[in-house]
């Protein structure tokens, strides 16, 4: 084994490693929208180095979502009524 060897966890096993405070489907958005690091093994595989949970964790807060852009839509369009 090296010495610069990183630990590097599978999705459920971050989940366990947070002790089920996020689902896989929230840690999986997060690398969907790169908000945490990750390492990418073959063909779509990718793990997450403990290093990065740990620095999350120091931090005390999750990655959050990017602001939407102020042109997005956030209530549905209106049907006109003809009298």
């Amino acid at each position: 084994m090296q010495k610069n060897s990183r630990k590097l966890l599978r999705v459920p096993q971050v989940v366990q490693y947070l002790d089920g405070v996020a689902k896989e489907s929230t840690v999986r958005g997060w690398i969907l929208r790169e908000e945490i690091d990750v390492v990418r093994i073959g063909n779509g595989v990718v793990c997450i180095p403990v290093e990065a949970l740990e620095d999350m964790i120091q931090r005390g807060s999750c990655p959050c979502r990017s602001p939407r852009p102020a042109n997005s839509r956030t209530t549905t369009r209106r049907k006109s009524v003809s009298a």
